[in-house]
């Protein structure tokens, strides 16, 4: 709130707002740009501590919780706040350790020396050979496009070669942070380590995220090394406690920090409406800004979403100029403003179409729900809303079977029938395009299932809304 209050000029509360404000540098539907920045941490203890963490160093600060909740922003901002450059790594470019610390390279910049190892046919080792090499003036770009081992039966062969690579990086990277203060933030890291080999387990995707993780531990201790894992699940970013194929390990637990991140209320969600509004020279009918914080089920980016859309639907590109106003945000414009928005989320409509198909061959069964047929997949759908509805992010499969039975209670599924139903849905994707530049276009995992935690995420608050929506006339009794 300090931020706000300072912009605002608050506590008198009549100060003039000055200046003309672009409306994407108000409301923004892909980032929360400064102006409308809320700071939780004065009313948030948990937020409090995670900031109190990111400014120290010798520790790995890893922070889970709902998607789009502004984990991200929060980091960045206050790495802005404390002079140091944020440097982004997406949690889908790192499959193991080496992947890791190219990553990191390609986002500082860092050039290594050339590097080529050649083994030669071997009786023991039965390898052809292997190479990898990076010039001195194309720098990574050049080591992961000539990065190959060709034949190489050995595994021992293939460790040493990208042991080589993987240390000339590392120091590259390691200089480059003694030069500049930079912050290493790796978003959504319950994404790595996924996608190099089709069959990898969970299990074995924890083991690699753990190796990153190891290896981190006597780096960090350095001043001035700050390293950030961002995760929608924990169980990616604790590799030291809670269940899976974890190794134990002392020196590891101190350097590793877990925080959740809180999800936020309806009185902060109200708060950027009122921000936002006000910088636009609009102004609110009593109501409108709970009414907004509300629809937007927990997420600032739905917020933003619904009032870019209100802006557009008045005609309020930018600040509206002294002479034009009052323009005012009724109750009304605020519901077309969300009917709007719901309808514009055509890309969820395929989606959910795919998931309520899904294996429906071998799970035929249905129960009765309010003289209707409804299929488990269905019944899923409706529990996975209810439950974002009330801001329960991160069911175990006994509490989602609850909730299964809240709406249906004649249902009969087994917990493993669920899990098995989840653990198909969870690998269905959806493309999202989050700008005009289509190198922001990715795949996207709407719903996620953490088999190690036994756990089911509905982290897309778009996908969020449009569910609550679709299933407005069925759960309006369950609110």
């Amino acid at each position: 709130m300090k931020f706000l209050r300072k912009l605002l000029g608050r506590g008198d509360a009549e100060a003039p707002l000055s200046g003309s404000f672009e409306l994407d540098k108000v409301f923004n539907s892909t980032a929360v740009p400064p102006l409308t920045f809320i700071d939780r941490s004065p009313d948030q203890p948990s937020i409090r501590q995670i900031r109190n963490a990111l400014l120290m160093s010798g520790q790995i600060v890893c922070i889970h919780g709902p998607s789009k909740s502004g984990k991200t922003t929060f980091v960045r901002r206050l790495a802005n706040e404390e002079g140091a450059d944020c440097v982004l790594i997406k949690g889908t470019d790192v499959n193991d350790l080496n992947s890791f610390w190219i990553a990191v390279g390609e986002a500082l910049k860092v050039k290594v020396e050339q590097t080529t190892l050649t083994s030669e046919k071997d009786a023991l080792t039965q390898s052809k050979g292997a190479r990898v090499g990076a010039s001195l003036s194309s720098g990574l770009a050049a080591l992961k496009a000539q990065a190959s081992i060709e034949e190489t039966k050995s595994l021992e062969a293939t460790s040493v070669v990208h042991h080589a690579s993987l240390q000339s990086v590392k120091t590259a990277v390691l200089e480059a942070l003694e030069k500049h203060q930079s912050w290493i933030l790796v978003d959504d890291f319950h994404m790595a380590c996924t996608s190099a080999q089709e069959n990898a387990s969970p299990e074995d995707s924890q083991r690699k995220r753990h190796r990153i993780f190891d290896d981190l531990k006597g780096i960090v201790g350095d001043e001035g090394v700050h390293f950030i894992f961002t995760s929608i699940p924990r169980e990616p970013i604790d590799p030291v406690g809670g269940g899976g194929q974890k190794v134990v390990d002392a020196q590891l637990g101190q350097r590793v920090s877990v925080f959740e991140f809180p999800a936020w209320n309806t009185a902060e969600l109200s708060q950027i409406p009122e921000l936002g509004f006000k910088l636009l020279g609009l102004e609110g009918q009593p109501g409108i800004f709970e009414r907004i914080g509300k629809a937007a089920l927990g997420s600032p980016l739905n917020v933003h979403k619904i009032c870019a859309t209100i802006c557009l639907n008045l005609g309020a590109r930018r600040t509206v100029p002294p002479d034009e106003r009052p323009r005012s945000v009724t109750l009304e414009t605020v519901r077309a403003a969300i009917g709007d928005f719901i309808r514009s989320q055509e890309i969820y409509a395929g989606y959910v179409e795919d998931l309520l198909s899904v294996d429906l061959a071998s799970g035929s069964a249905r129960v009765n729900f309010r003289n209707r047929e409804i299929s488990l997949n269905e019944l899923i759908l409706m529990a996975l809303a209810k439950s974002y509805i009330h801001q329960e992010f991160g069911l175990k499969i006994s509490n989602l079977r609850n909730r299964m039975k809240h709406v249906a209670r004649a249902h009969r599924w087994s917990s493993d029938a669920i899990v098995r139903r989840l653990k198909v849905m969870s690998d269905i994707t959806i493309t999202l395009t989050l700008s005009s530049n289509a190198e922001f276009a990715r795949k996207h995992q709407p719903i996620i299932f953490d088999n190690a935690a036994n756990k089911v995420f509905l982290v897309d608050p778009g996908l969020a809304m449009y569910l609550d929506e679709m299933f407005k006339a069925d759960l309006a009794w369950l609110r």
